[in-house]
């Protein structure tokens, strides 16, 4: 059964303010303020954070550096790059490459904190500051008077941390969160869900979707849960739509996944030539359907306008899991990059089976290769993995 949808529209809670309930849509390149808008800069509903004194959220516009915006104030910050406004005890904290900066809401810098990371999600209570490293795929603590940094021990990996009232607010990389103590021991467990967050000192909110009929009906429930006695609200979304389906000679109706898609010229940088990519783009799509790597996002000007999460890992080095990809590999035009394009493809510049294998290994996937009968790959979709696949039509 092969899905198609578009919920464009759809509002997706990211926190509240003042009695007033804040939105962004599926694109996060909105936002919204009870029914005004005040925001439809790209990026502008991605990292929201809603204090008590003010509203801010981050700015992402091509051409321009990335900027922290206060509803009362305005622009307060801005540089080339960094991680966004997060929530810091008094203040804000923002993470750039290698440091962790603490502003005040006046967007002003007060302290910094050497990391020699690039954290992509982090929080703090005054005492200590917990940042998800993307590079060693663990949560780390610092305490903020003596800057010393200590593992937190988790049973999973993260991707995001939140702090409020006591409590850590950890979304996990194989999906669901989890609701800790300051010392990552699990209090609540959220199997499914995203845009997870704490929409007050002991509740959480976030969103789920679910098919209902086969593939007839698609529901966006909007879920609040407390944290104390794990009692769910669930409001249906008004956007809540019928969905259009194909028909496939399949027996399994669930066998839908919702892998984020990615294209391999349009949706990595303007500079690189994405036509040999379809190898390194496949592994990258299924790697993110197990959200592995954090966001890295950039602007893509063709075909029209638009913000891409990943595409910057093709061609560009980065490090994660303590695999530094660094190997340069042929694109078109004799152009050699680093990044996962070049780890997958080489010198040949077309992607090597073993190397894709390999790339989604050391990104914590179990990958092997499959071969090209019917019943191996339908085989792997019944039980619910991802297939990359090379075809003829």
């Amino acid at each position: 059964m092969l899905l198609f949808a578009v919920l464009a529209v759809l509002q997706v809670p990211v926190g509240s303010w003042c009695n007033h309930r804040v939105f962004t849509d599926l694109s996060q390149s909105v936002l919204i303020l009870d029914e005004d808008t005040v925001s439809t800069a790209p990026g502008s509903g991605g990292t929201v954070l809603c204090s008590t004194e003010d509203l801010f959220w981050k700015e992402c516009s091509a051409g321009s550096p990335q900027r922290i915006v206060s509803l009362r104030n305005g622009e307060i910050f801005s540089r080339e790059y960094f991680s966004g406004p997060y929530r810091g005890g008094t203040g804000i904290l923002v993470s750039v490459p290698e440091e962790i900066l603490l502003l005040d809401l006046n967007g002003t810098v007060q302290r910094s904190l050497y990391t020699g990371e690039y954290p992509g999600s982090l929080c703090s209570n005054g005492k200590y500051i917990w940042y998800v490293s993307s590079r060693d795929a663990v949560l780390k603590r610092v305490t903020v008077v003596t800057e010393e940094t200590e593992i937190v021990a988790l049973p999973f990996i993260p991707a995001t941390v939140e702090y409020r009232n006591g409590h850590l607010l950890l979304g996990r990389t194989g999906g669901g969160y989890s609701v800790t103590d300051l010392n990552g021991n699990q209090i609540l467990n959220i199997p499914t869900g995203f845009n997870g967050h704490f929409s007050s000192s002991n509740t959480i909110t976030f969103l789920r979707s679910s098919l209902q009929e086969g593939c007839e009906i698609l529901l966006w429930e909007t879920v609040s849960i407390d944290v104390k006695t794990g009692r769910e609200t669930v409001t249906v979304s008004e956007n809540s739509a019928p969905v259009t389906c194909v028909d496939l000679p399949v027996d399994n109706p669930e066998a839908h996944f919702d892998v984020p898609y990615m294209h391999q010229k349009w949706d990595t940088p303007d500079w690189f030539n994405g036509n040999w990519s379809c190898g390194p783009t496949s592994c990258m799509m299924a790697v993110q359907y197990y959200n592995r790597l954090t966001p890295d996002s950039i602007w893509c000007s063709s075909p029209t306008g638009h913000w891409s999460q990943w595409g910057n890992y093709l061609p560009t080095e980065y490090t994660f899991l303590g695999h530094i990809y660094d190997i340069l590999g042929k694109s078109p035009g004799g152009v050699w990059v680093p990044g996962s394009h070049g780890f997958i493809c080489r010198n040949i510049g077309s992607a090597i089976w073993a190397e894709m294998t390999s790339w989604m290994t050391q990104h914590g996937l179990t990958s092997y290769q499959l071969g090209t009968t019917w019943s191996a790959c339908t085989s792997e979709l019944d039980n619910s993995w991802v297939v990359v696949a090379s075809t003829t039509s």
